[in-house]
């Protein structure tokens, strides 16, 4: 399975920053600044795997639902400096795979790609560790 990465950050710089680091360990990784492009970018790619800074991006629980329903084979996960988000409650246990605190720990980062990856690869899906 290829291992695929789309940032979606409107930060630009620290986008490109994480991209880099994700290509070092072999990843395709693509920048999107915008929930616009990422959707049009998901019609058009096989990614497996988006990771959403909800710091920089605003999005609520419909955007989030609508994007897993839409893309059941993604694995989503957000990123964010803080560590509670009541206007996303709703799908943080339902839609998003993995929650990361920012700054980002790339140890727990490639520890959850891999987990991702191993799922596609045969594994039983989706369940969350």
């Amino acid at each position: 399975m290829e291992k695929s990465v789309a940032i979606l950050d409107a930060d630009e710089k620290q986008c490109s920053k994480l991209c880099s680091r994700l290509k070092e360990r072999q990843f395709l990784a693509a920048q999107i600044h915008t929930l616009h492009d990422l959707k049009k970018y998901l019609k058009s790619s096989r990614c497996s795997t988006v990771i959403i800074d909800i710091d920089t991006v605003p999005i609520d629980n419909y955007s989030f639902k609508n994007l897993t329903s839409e893309n059941p084979a993604v694995y989503f996960f957000c990123m964010s400096k803080e560590h509670f988000h009541p206007e996303l409650q709703e799908i943080i246990g339902r839609c998003i795979y993995a929650c990361l605190s920012k700054p980002l720990d790339l140890g727990e980062l490639f520890y959850w790609l891999e987990v991702v990856c191993h799922n596609q690869n045969g594994s039983d899906g989706k369940s969350q560790a």
